[in-house]
């Protein structure tokens, strides 16, 4: 059985797509928690962006349509 996954593309100009496990039940901060060690930043700086809206943190999945292979916006909102 193939693994589900849903790719993060970071909109700080990275080139590399990250992929993390689908998981339908998933919260959107849980995917947060997951994405802030890959950027060195807290959850409560990432926003999730699907079809262009910013998903809220404590949406699951299934209830944002959020599918495997989907492609998500990951939006570090830490100012430099």
């Amino acid at each position: 059985m193939d693994l589900e996954i849903i790719h993060f593309k970071h909109t700080g100009g990275q080139q590399e797509v990250f992929e993390l496990a689908y998981e339908a039940a998933k919260t959107m901060w849980e995917y947060s928690e997951d994405l802030a060690s890959l950027f060195d930043c807290e959850p409560d700086n990432i926003k999730l962006v699907f079809k262009g809206k910013v998903l809220a943190h404590k949406e699951r999945a299934e209830e944002a349509k959020v599918r495997a292979g989907t492609v998500m916006v990951v939006v570090n909102t830490v100012k430099k």
